[in-house]
């Protein structure tokens, strides 16, 4: 496949009933889209985050740029709380609506942003409650791959499935979306002869779903609950020699934002990208107030959102060898010696690692 440059859109894309992650090809003429996204999310907090970007090309390299802009988070029809393009705000729930009024359950959302003098709006946006009481599991599964020479080798890989209720607190069947992270313990080895060095534990960030997403529709599941459904996979290595920690934010989404993101990924295809113009291109739920037929890329979206976690073992992740087992001198892998050196690193425990 040949392509002029390959990037990310859109920080997550939506794939239902496979995990596949989709390149897109860029077209080799001048892109300037406005890109505007952003969302609610209510949990222990309210978080809000609204990002504002244009689509360029220079000299066939691509470029998102952010633009400025003035934006707005509207509550109930009331302009709000004004918010920082590409900031996330944070606030309790109980102390939002102390200061602003209204209720969790009835609570609407609105983005509106004013970019060039052109004023953006988003529908109206409510959030649904979230089923809660998820749990999480792991297979470790085996099958025969082509490497980067086409030769057959037979690889292990981890399958990260959840099982949950569809219903949420008011017994309504609701669709879900989920975001998926990890964070895995590394231990230096005592390969100094310095007898006062002492080997630190670090624990690294794996930003394991950066480019996809997973997507449940549930007026189009049999049941009110869903049994190991898978949500990810990714190979078994030297991130699970130790303890390896998933996080899943479960999210509900509403069927207008269920819509999109299907049809989102039934747009994405190997030979198409969401750049071309296409009779059934997807629209978002945001428009320019005095130019309608402009196109702006994005969705702002409001969700009720539930973590689950899940600690897994040496064991059941089939023993996998130390990434500084296979260099005979630290200093060919200095991580080996410093894990700090490692990316996404800390030697601060993270709070929920039991």
């Amino acid at each position: 496949m040949s392509y002029k440059r390959v990037i990310w859109i859109f920080n997550l894309f939506v794939v239902f009933g496979c995990i596949e992650t989709i390149q897109l090809d860029l077209p080799e003429q001048s892109l300037e889209r406005l890109v505007i996204e952003g969302f609610v999310e209510r949990g222990k907090d309210y978080l809000f985050k609204i990002t504002v970007t244009q689509t360029e090309s220079l000299n066939e390299i691509f470029l998102i740029i952010q633009v400025p802009a003035e934006i707005v988070l509207v509550v109930d029809d009331q302009p709000t709380i004004p918010l920082v393009n590409g900031q996330l705000q944070r606030i309790p729930v109980d102390q939002f609506h102390q200061i602003y009024g209204g209720t969790p359950e009835t609570a609407t959302f609105k983005l509106r942003a004013w970019v060039n003098e052109n004023l953006y709006e988003s529908s109206n946006e409510s959030i649904l409650d979230v089923p809660t009481g998820a749990s999480l599991d792991i297979t470790l599964t085996e099958r025969s791959i082509l490497n980067e020479r086409d030769n057959i080798v037979s690889k292990e890989f981890i399958e990260l499935s959840i099982s949950t209720s569809l219903l949420n607190s008011v017994s309504n069947k609701t669709s879900l979306i989920w975001h998926i992270s990890g964070a895995y313990s590394f231990s230096e080895r005592a390969w100094a002869n310095d007898p006062f060095w002492f080997p630190k534990t670090c624990y690294i960030t794996d930003q394991i779903m950066a480019n996809n997403i997973i997507v449940l529709n549930a007026q189009e599941a049999s049941g009110n609950a869903i049994s190991e459904f898978m949500i990810h996979e990714q190979e078994a290595n030297h991130r699970y020699n130790e303890d390896y920690y998933y996080t899943v934010i479960q999210k509900s989404l509403t069927q207008k934002a269920v819509k999109y993101w299907q049809q989102t990924a039934a747009s994405l295809t190997h030979s198409g990208t969401i750049f071309n113009n296409q009779s059934g291109r997807v629209i978002g739920n945001i428009r320019n107030v005095d130019d309608p037929e402009e196109e702006v890329l994005g969705y702002f979206s409001a969700s009720a959102v539930d973590t689950v976690r899940l600690l897994t073992t040496y064991e059941e992740t089939g023993e996998q060898g130390h990434l500084c087992s296979k260099y005979e001198n630290p200093s060919d892998f200095p991580p080996c010696c410093n894990c700090l050196e490692l990316r996404n690193s800390t030697d601060k425990k993270p709070h929920y690692w039991k």
